[in-house]
């Protein structure tokens, strides 16, 4: 029985309660709730309207579902505005090892109001 699917990153994920070496999680749904969730993160993390800290608490709980779901690039929607939210992003960004580059988009796609994240 095949334990692993391909996403459409062509990465594998966890399916029918096993882990990523195909060893059963006894007792437990652990494998199909990880890879459902994997399946309903979105690309696009919107944050307008947060504090610092509320924004920076979501964007690692964002980075922690897009990593786990293989989504090897993300828009990080913060706005405009003051620049304080589009800081946090960068510094937290900066910092996190999952991330391999994160740049400002281009124009018409958000500009400086929204951040391209690449993923490892």
């Amino acid at each position: 029985m095949e334990t692993m699917e391909k996403t459409a990153s062509g990465k594998h994920g966890f399916v029918n309660g096993k882990n990523k070496n195909g060893k059963k999680l006894e007792g437990s749904n652990i494998g199909n709730i990880k890879y459902e969730k994997a399946l309903g993160v979105s690309t696009e993390l919107k944050i307008l309207g947060l504090t610092v800290d509320e924004a920076v608490i979501e964007l690692s709980k964002y980075i922690d579902d897009a990593s786990m779901a293989h989504i090897e690039k993300v828009r990080i929607v913060h706005g405009k505005g003051t620049g304080a939210l589009r800081t946090a992003v960068w510094h937290y960004l900066k910092r996190d090892k999952r991330v391999k580059k994160y740049y400002q988009a281009e124009y018409g796609e958000g500009d400086a109001g929204v951040t391209i994240a690449e993923l490892k």
